[in-house]
């Protein structure tokens, strides 16, 4: 693989996650997730923790 071709998709990866965490903020103030249910922070930190936790 290509150091350009690398960097490209890396960039594209980071964008496409930076609007996702933008929709949920935006729909966080709507008060809805993705799949119609209320949506807090508590909820939200506790999502991240897991992710967190899968990844290690």
């Amino acid at each position: 693989m290509h150091k350009e071709t690398l960097v490209f998709v890396t960039f594209v990866f980071l964008l496409g996650l930076y609007l996702k965490w933008k929709i949920y903020r935006i729909d966080h103030f709507n008060g809805i997730t993705w799949d119609g249910k209320p949506w807090d922070d508590s909820e939200y930190r506790s999502w991240i923790k897991r992710k967190k936790e899968e990844q290690l």
